[in-house]
Parts: structure tokens; sequence; C-alpha cells
């Protein structure tokens, strides 16, 4: 069952920008949990769409389509960019939508990638400098594990990470 997102989401009523952000996203599958509490709508698309919008779509797909408030959308997003994108890159331009995603589930790890430092080695490996600081090392993996997950799964790109670490200055929430 492949539909463009407005095949698939007919009445769906969204701004302008959200619009023409899901103009040519596909769903590929929707599937709800046997309590029918969560539905997972898994979508495709060829250019990067902002963490912050995929929550308004979800929250208006909710409102719009599965009224009734014991009833969650969430999407499950793939991404094929073009070929001009490295791992570097693509971080660059997906950061505020990586804090984002973390803000909702993981402060703490939030905080730790906001002191990763990241630098290209080549086109496919990035190193990623962590703080010399006993929370981040305890976390490491978990860093390294979320960045894989949204790098090498999400965005279909073949990264790998190595890892060093920097001397941190006083631990602050701001970068």
């Amino acid at each position: 069952m492949e539909k463009l997102f407005f095949e698939a989401f007919k009445s769906l009523k969204l701004k302008k920008n959200l619009s023409d952000l899901f103009e040519d996203v596909i769903v590929s599958k929707i599937s709800a949990t046997n309590r029918k509490d969560l539905v997972k709508i898994y979508i495709r698309s060829t250019h990067l769409i902002p963490k912050r919008d995929i929550y308004a779509v979800e929250t208006e797909i909710k409102k719009q389509i599965f009224e009734g408030p014991a009833i969650e959308a969430h999407f499950i997003e793939e991404y094929h960019l073009s070929d001009s994108y490295t791992p570097k890159t693509l971080i660059d331009e997906y950061i505020d939508s990586m804090y984002t995603e973390l803000t909702e589930c993981n402060r703490v790890m939030e905080n730790a990638l906001k002191k990763v430092e990241f630098k290209e080695l080549n086109a496919t490996t990035l190193e990623v400098s962590l703080p010399d600081l006993e929370i981040i090392r305890a976390r490491e993996h978990e860093i390294l594990e979320y960045l894989s997950k949204v790098v090498n799964e999400r965005c279909n790109l073949n990264a790998s990470f190595v890892v060093s670490f920097h001397d941190s200055p006083i631990y602050s929430h701001n970068r």
C-alpha cells in the first residue's frame, strides 16, 4: 500500500508550509497496536523534514483523523537523500531536529549531544568528539547508537563513527 501522503490522508488539512513539505512524501505502511492506541505511519521522503514539522503533522492527524484522546499517531521516517549528503552535511542540516526529538524522549541525551563536536574524516566516516566528562562517557554507547539510527537507518547513509574525547569547559546547557 504505497500512496502519496495526501492520497492516504485525503481529508487532512494542513497549513501551506506543512502541505508543501509533505506533498511528495510516500506513505508505505500504516499499522496500529493491538490496543489501537498507537497508529504508526511509515513515510519515505527524498528531502529532510524538520522534526518540529513531523510532530505538528502527527498532532493534526490525531486531531483530524484519529479523533479521541487515547489514540496517538507516530511517523516512522525514512529518507532517501541525494548523493550530495555526507554524514557531516546531514548532521549539520538535521541537528536541530535531533535536539527536538531528544527533547521529547531523553533530555540527558539531548544535553550530551549538544556537547559533541563532529569532524568529517572522509565521505563516510565521522569523528564524534565527546566531552571528557563521566556522565558523557557513561552515555557514549547510547550517543553512538542514536547517531547510527538517525544517519544510517533513518537517512540511509552508510556511515561509521570514530569516537574521541575533548576537554570540556564548565558544563553548560547552551551551545
